[in-house]
């Protein structure tokens, strides 16, 4: 695990409550943006390290979160990593905007992602955003006798924004900027920006945790898992060589990510995810890790064949995910947060509730050996089945085994 920091800086109204964060990024305790670093290398961090990982709502407390994007970032569609909800996009002032871009920000715009201008400096090439932006942002002029001829500025171009006052650092100013009709306010009056240190999954390890949050979507989507594991040569090449030995009595060969992922299918690309990526995040943890949720995994997919129902492969995940805690060094429900699990499947980890959740529960009692509590679950539960859980787990302990090898 690394450290990972991050400075906020709140955002308030006339009645001098909180409406948001601007989220900044920080590489140290220093509270300063790290020099030599471009904006879409921010950005990028931001995205990837803080906000996917640790959920932007966590970080700002339910309120809207003020990120900051450059133009290549929105090519990139970044803002698709994480929930739209409470989600603010600040376009930086260094952006490029062409028709690339305006095209970008429209597309984005149509699925529901807010925008906002920020540091906002009368240049035309913003004209072309006046149809897909919410919020404008702007340092308040020194002198107030301009701050309301530069909001009736904006206005002319922006009519229906939100303006937000950056800089604000007398109570002067605010109140003048409340008058001249600002709707928010930020800046050091109110609060400098707070620095945040977090726990944070080492760069190296998001492709392997964005495929594990593939698996948490329902069915795959075939062509978002080939690019999340084009960005990794090591897991292009497994999967590729994997459909390849498959292939060989055909005598055929597959160079293309997208064809090897689509001619394995989901349920094996299903079981190749869940045990190479939990295994390439758990590579600073003992094996015995992930032999544990390997085995957890096995047990709560293979249960229903003890009594004539088919393996289920929701609760092969079930099981992987309920160690991923340990991986991560984090809370059970720092893991659901992460990975936007459905309330079925978090519930089945917290409250052990459901056909998974009930599977889970027996098989920790199984793991400890506490005989009497297996017994009186399989009674309470399942009150008219037999079943050989020794067998069960005698059987489970070898695959994984098996599957690690």
């Amino acid at each position: 695990m690394s450290i990972q920091f991050l400075a906020k800086q709140p955002i308030l109204d006339k009645a001098s409550e909180v409406i948001g964060y601007e989220l900044l990024y920080r590489d140290s305790e220093e509270n300063a943006f790290p020099p030599g670093l471009t904006d879409e290398q921010a950005s990028a961090r931001m995205f990837y390290e803080t906000a996917l990982f640790h959920g932007i709502n966590n970080v700002t407390e339910q309120r809207k979160a003020f990120v900051n994007l450059c133009d290549k970032s929105v090519l990139k569609q970044l803002p698709n990593l994480i929930p739209r909800e409470n989600l603010i996009v600040e376009i930086v002032e260094r952006s490029l905007i062409d028709n690339e871009t305006i095209e970008a920000i429209a597309d984005l715009h149509q699925q529901g992602y807010v925008f906002a201008l920020d540091d906002y400096d009368f240049d035309e090439k913003w004209a072309g955003l006046a149809s897909y932006v919410s919020y404008v942002k702007f340092d308040i002029p020194e002198d107030n006798a301009l701050i309301a001829p530069t909001v009736a500025r904006i206005k002319a171009t922006f009519p229906n924004v939100k303006l937000v006052a950056e800089r604000i650092e007398t109570k002067i100013q605010a109140d003048f900027a409340f008058e001249c009709g600002v709707d928010y306010l930020q800046g050091y009056y109110f609060a400098r920006p707070v620095i945040m240190k977090f726990n944070n999954i080492d760069p190296s390890k998001t492709v392997a945790m964005e495929l594990v949050s593939c698996l948490t979507q329902g069915l795959l989507d075939f062509d978002k898992v080939s690019k999340i594991l084009s960005r990794d040569i090591s897991l292009t090449a497994r999967v590729i060589k994997l459909a390849n030995v498959s292939l060989a009595f055909r005598n055929l060969n597959i160079s293309s990510i997208n064809k090897a992922v689509v001619y394995l299918g989901e349920d094996t690309m299903r079981k190749f995810i869940s045990v190479v990526a939990v295994t390439k995040l758990a590579s600073d943890k003992p094996d015995e890790i992930v032999l544990l949720g390997l085995r957890r995994a096995l047990f709560i997919q293979n249960l229903p064949t003890l009594i004539g129902q088919k393996p289920t492969p929701t609760g092969f995940l079930v099981g992987l995910l309920s160690v991923l805690d340990a991986i991560l060094d984090c809370t059970i429900e720092d893991v659901i947060e992460k990975l936007q699990l459905q309330e079925k499947m978090a519930n089945s980890m917290l409250h052990y509730e459901g056909q998974y959740g009930c599977a889970l529960e027996l098989v920790k009692h199984v793991e400890k050996a506490e005989w009497k509590e297996v017994t009186l679950l399989l009674k309470n539960k399942f009150p008219d089945q037999s079943f050989d859980i020794d067998g069960l787990y005698v059987d489970v302990y070898k695959e994984a085994r098996d599957l690690l090898s």
